[in-house]
């Protein structure tokens, strides 16, 4: 058995922060939608009053930012999960 050169793409600390920030792009992604909304204010010159309207695209944005946030949780738990077990074989072995 020969020595293995490790390079900071092994380290579970790379793993863990890469996890983490994924979280983070999901989290952006649900604020996304959650701001976006699907109705907003806008000024009616006709009635000379301010009313609801149905944004542009909302349900297409709600939809893309909800798949958005879902794939970017699946793959941080994946690389996280992938971290723990590194760290858990180097510990081990």
């Amino acid at each position: 058995m020969g020595i293995e050169e490790r390079t900071w793409v092994d380290s579970p600390v790379w793993s863990m922060v890469a996890g983490a920030a994924c979280l983070v792009g999901a989290l952006a992604a649900v604020w996304l939608v959650a701001v976006y909304g699907v109705e907003t204010m806008m000024w009616d010159a006709t009635h000379g009053t301010w009313a609801y309207v149905a944004r542009p695209l909302a349900e297409v944005v709600t939809v893309l930012g909800i798949a958005l946030a879902a794939i970017l949780v699946a793959l941080g738990a994946a690389v996280m999960v992938r971290a723990l077990r590194r760290g858990w074989d180097g510990a081990l072995a």
